[in-house]
């Protein structure tokens, strides 16, 4: 018999009383998988760009891929084979803006325009840019949902000019030693080297995060499981266990990768960070960078980062005595004659990008991977070393941001669509404005269409990139 529902019934009764009387309001709410970042993406985590350059140029036969269905096919490009399935070979896109003007040779003079597609001659082989870098177009993006510890991030290995330039032309100062990045970005971050970060502040994966909510609503449950029937105690044990289950998925999630992207990379999950040790040395010196800078990526506290690994102009680093390579220059002047050594050094390189790319790769979040929401994108200042064209620059994307780029694959672009053999010995017709507003659309920039990154006037896209 239902009884009389009188003002206390109803409170009683209700499913909001019911919840509170429960204290388990958020414990049946199975949304801590989703849980938002500010400025996140549908499935709740937040897409990251990274552009990569050095100088010196390819070597053309050992750079570019056999077949199109291997993007990692080619001697130069196979340490990424561990992450081939995310790898986007955009064979090819020429620097216009320069040989519209006549400095079709001056590959060594290209770092400002690389990543803002603008180009002024100041005199001679001598330019900058006159507008943003695409790291600063995404930085000045996210900035307006998300204020972020470290809103971007700039590094150089040699001389402290890189490709990073703010909007009007002005070059981003970069930083030169990890040890100083570490002290001024990330000592307290994550604890320091230290303390273990704690929920909710800078610095704290979404994994930890989320385990601590779970550890909250475990003991919420048990408490209110005494109070029950049998029948309610066993569906409340079943929903325990799934909610452990849950636990150790995160635990796994914030270890993954442990071991598996060369030694001494952290933790996948982890966002405490160390004091530098790798030293002075130029491999020293890089590995510490690329730990630092994948911390800051998947524990939020950047999305943005441009990194330089060759001083512009030609020179630095001069020697490679890990190699045994000397007068690293004047090899990338013999072309062909030095692909013996030249893809030593280029093959280290893009080892050293793939060291990255499998840190994002073995962290896990909803929807996927860090990589998977991620554009890392490489290139040099030239085809090649012997001739500074800069025509058919070797683009190389990883990551697909967040499912924008269609990946595993190489696509072959204007004059090369359809070529076989040597496809790569002229320009490809296909300026490299349309890749960095490509780029620019997969990272969720908005505004006019087609856009024109840079206002050179090569206004469009490449939509046989995209997914």
């Amino acid at each position: 018999m239902i009884g009389i529902r009188t003002s206390t019934t109803k409170l009683r009764f209700s499913r909001r009383a019911l919840l509170k009387g429960m204290g388990i309001g958020g414990a049946f709410l199975p949304l801590i998988e989703a849980e938002p970042a500010l400025g996140a993406n549908a499935d709740g985590f937040v897409k990251r760009v990274v552009t990569i350059s050095w100088t010196n140029g390819m070597p053309s036969t050992m750079f570019w891929p056999s077949t199109d269905t291997d993007p990692t096919s080619s001697q130069v490009l196979t340490p990424l084979a561990p992450v081939s399935a995310k790898v986007l070979v955009v064979a090819a896109v020429d620097c216009k803006i320069m040989t519209d003007m006549n400095h079709k040779y001056d590959g060594h003079f290209t770092y400002p325009v690389l990543w803002t597609g603008t180009y002024k001659n100041t005199g001679g082989q001598n330019n900058t840019a006159t507008g943003p870098s695409l790291d600063q177009v995404y930085s000045d993006y996210v900035a307006q949902t998300a204020n972020l510890p470290i809103p971007l991030l700039a590094i150089s290995m040699v001389g402290g000019k890189g490709t990073s330039y703010r909007t009007g032309g002005t070059a981003n100062t970069a930083q030169t030693d990890p040890t100083k990045l570490f002290t001024q970005s990330f000592s307290g971050v994550g604890g320091g080297s230290t303390t273990p970060a704690m929920p909710g502040t800078p610095g704290v994966s979404p994994q930890l995060r989320r385990k601590s909510i779970l550890d909250f609503v475990k003991d919420d449950l048990q408490t209110f499981n005494t109070r029950l029937g049998k029948v309610d105690q066993a569906k409340v044990a079943a929903h325990l266990e799934s909610v452990r289950q849950l636990e150790l998925q995160l635990t796994a999630t914030a270890t993954a990768g442990t071991g598996t992207t060369g030694g001494g990379m952290v933790a996948a999950g982890s966002c405490k960070a160390t004091s530098p040790t790798g030293g002075t040395a130029f491999e020293g010196k890089l590995k510490s960078f690329l730990d630092l800078t994948a911390i800051a990526l998947r524990c939020d506290l950047t999305r943005s980062v441009s990194m330089v690994w060759g001083a512009d102009g030609g020179s630095g680093p001069g020697s490679w005595p890990a190699l045994g390579i000397g007068d690293y220059h004047g090899l990338a002047h013999q072309g062909a004659a030095g692909y013996a050594n030249k893809v030593k050094i280029d093959t280290y390189y893009y080892t050293q990008v793939a060291y990255l790319a499998q840190a994002l790769e073995a962290t896990m979040e909803s929807g996927g991977t860090a990589l998977d929401h991620s554009l890392i994108g490489v290139t040099n200042d030239m085809t090649e070393g012997a001739a500074h064209d800069v025509s058919r620059l070797p683009f190389v994307l990883i990551g697909t941001a967040g499912g924008a780029i269609k990946s595993g694959r190489v696509v072959r672009l204007g004059t090369w669509v359809g070529k076989t053999g040597n496809y790569w010995t002229a320009p490809s017709g296909i300026a490299h404005n349309l890749l960095l507003a490509t780029m620019a659309g997969a990272l969720g920039i908005t505004g006019t269409t087609p856009m024109d990154f840079g206002g050179s006037g090569y206004a469009g896209n490449l939509p046989t990139l995209l997914a």
